[in-house]
């Protein structure tokens, strides 16, 4: 869900501005700048529970309230529901209310156009050279105790 959401976040302006001005071009989504490049997104497999982001994206991830977006709420489970003839067990219910939020806490997040793919690994470059050299230590140790294993 958090991928999902930080593909589809519209991202702010590199200006840091929130709000822009009405002649600026529409805020665009990642996933528009990788379609515009001819590409699809690497997206995680929802594995056996795929069905249940059918009924969230039918249902819609989020509301629109005068605060802004909210999360869906067990108000509209009951409406989709009812138009579609299908009985969601609570379990089912539940984690659609949560990957509401979920997507909503992640969407947020993603606004900023460098934050990072849920998921992906968020170093600074010292960070990356101490793991670079842990692992290149511990490499080394390793070779050097199958050189004195004896024979």
């Amino acid at each position: 869900m958090r991928t999902w959401a930080w593909l589809n976040a519209p991202l702010k302006p590199k200006n840091g501005k929130k709000t822009q001005p009405q002649y600026d071009e529409p805020r665009i989504t990642r996933i528009e700048e990788i379609r515009a490049e001819g590409r699809e997104p690497d997206l995680p497999d929802p594995g056996p529970a795929g069905y249940l982001l059918e009924v969230f994206f039918d249902l819609g991830p989020s509301l629109q309230s005068p605060t802004g977006e909210a999360p869906i709420g067990y108000e509209q489970l009951v409406a989709w529901q009812s138009i579609h003839g299908v009985r969601l067990t609570p379990w089912e219910g539940k984690t659609l209310c949560d990957l509401s939020i979920a997507w909503l806490v992640a969407k947020d997040a993603a606004k900023d156009p460098g934050a990072p793919r849920p998921g992906s690994v968020d170093e600074t470059p010292e960070q990356a050279e101490e793991r670079r050299e842990r692992v290149s230590s511990g490499l080394g140790d390793m070779l050097r105790s199958f050189r004195r294993a004896p024979r």
